[in-house]
């Protein structure tokens, strides 16, 4: 009987700690609602987790998630974390391998920084409301600076106020994003004529960074230019004085590779049919900014352009006035810097004024397009087009190796069956009421 009491107990507790560490995630989110939220998350990039105050499993992160004290930040290798403090509106960037718990410090955020590396983001350029703290030491914060902490606790703290060191007024700043599509990417300093030779190491993480041949450069005037990765890059000045390596602050930039809005309507050859109100251009967001530069010509190479119209903050543009009737050629442009531009590629497209029926604009396969099919399947093919008003239904036509099919549609879709590996090409053209042909 005392073996089946002692058993029943540990059951009993068991069941309790499973409770208090491996609650369900809905009963934690009600927890969490009475915690006295601190910050919020505006980006993430990879693996990264959050032990919230009392259970033992991590959870994943999500953007517009809220930061509660009492949580720990855990970020994977190549990952990391941004969040902005609701009081000071100051943003923490919690980088790679890193731990980070927040605490309640002297009437302020208490930062333990446990191991890895944290970059603070000031809005006034000052440290205040946020203590930072490593092995129960408190690291005194002057400004913006980035705060490394090893496994054994030590830290080093890089600050990147201007005239604070022999590389002083580093840029591109800390943890800047740099939006450029040229081979090489311009690092600078402030100038120092007794300065003779400068040396940069570059990295994807601070544990991979090596030295890097510097493509361009004038180094009394602080600036040199090396070849970099799109994505995430740790770099580091160093020079020689007296014998002695000094070293710039480790920094970092994000460099992104332009991608223009992307032409949606008209499509590429597509015929647009007008009648008495004019149409929209239509188009997807790129990465280059909400302003953006639509342009119609007459030509491929806009020698001849008829239509421009800078707008932001919209993916569409109807003009005042209907198009004549003819070929045209339209793109979007948006502005990289004052003499820079990101292009979108050229579409061409044709206006048609009239009553009868015209052809769809063929959407997939694309033209040229190299399709794979398995060996002994049915090889079927889905071939679609855009939906053409008025038609009461579609015809397509297939020409392959020593093969012509002619397929009926009622919709703007259809599936054909390769008997033969080859080059094909294919057309569709609209049905009105009476079967004609557009």
């Amino acid at each position: 009987m005392k073996r089946l009491v002692v058993a029943l107990l540990i059951s009993l507790v068991g069941v309790a700690l499973s409770w208090q560490f491996l609650r369900p995630r809905e009963w934690v989110s009600k927890q969490l609602e009475s915690r006295q939220s601190i910050a919020k998350v505006l980006s993430i990039q990879n693996d990264v987790a959050r032990q919230t105050s009392g259970r033992l499993l991590w959870s994943p992160v999500r953007v517009g998630d809220a930061i509660f004290l009492g949580d720990k930040i855990k970020t994977a290798g190549l990952s990391g974390i941004v969040v902005e403090l609701l009081e000071s509106k100051s943003k923490l960037e919690i980088e790679e391998n890193s731990i980070v718990l927040m605490s309640q410090g002297d009437k302020k955020l208490s930062l333990n920084m446990l191991e890895g590396r944290l970059f603070v983001n000031s809005a006034d350029g000052s440290a205040s409301g946020v203590d930072l703290v490593s092995g129960n030491k408190k690291i005194d914060l002057t400004g913006n600076a980035a705060i490394s902490v090893g496994r054994d606790g030590a830290s080093v703290v890089d600050s990147f106020a201007a005239g604070g060191s022999l590389f002083a007024d580093l840029k591109p700043q800390y943890s800047e994003t740099v939006l450029s599509d040229k081979s090489t990417t311009e690092l600078s300093w402030k100038p120092n004529p007794t300065m003779t030779g400068v040396s940069v190491r570059v990295g994807e993480s601070p544990l991979t960074m090596a030295e890097l041949p510097a493509l361009e450069s004038d180094v009394p005037a602080g600036r040199l230019s090396v070849a970099l990765k799109a994505g995430t890059n740790y770099w580091q000045l160093t020079t020689t004085v007296d014998g002695q390596v000094v070293s710039s602050p480790l920094m970092k930039l994000t460099l992104v590779r332009p991608q223009p809005p992307l032409p949606i309507y008209p499509a590429e050859l597509e015929t647009v049919r007008v009648e008495s109100k004019p149409f929209d251009f239509k188009w997807l967001r790129g990465n280059t900014g909400d302003s953006v530069r639509l342009e119609v010509a007459r030509d491929a190479e806009f020698r001849s352009v008829v239509l421009t119209n800078d707008s932001k903050d919209q993916t569409f543009f109807t003009p005042k006035e209907l198009l004549k009737p003819g070929s045209y050629f339209w793109r979007l442009k948006t502005q990289l810097s004052p003499n820079d531009w990101s292009v979108s590629k050229v579409v061409a497209f044709t206006v048609h004024q009239g009553s009868e029926q015209i052809s769809p604009a063929p959407l997939t396969p694309q033209d040229k397009a190299v399709l794979y099919v398995d060996a002994g399947s049915s090889r079927r093919v889905a071939l679609s087009w855009r939906k053409q008003d008025r038609a009461l239904g579609y015809e397509v036509t297939l020409t392959g190796p020593g093969d012509v099919k002619t397929i009926n549609a009622d919709k703007e879709s259809t599936e054909v069956s390769l008997a033969t590996l080859g080059d094909y090409s294919w057309e569709v053209v609209a049905l009105d009421a009476a079967g004609r042909k557009s």
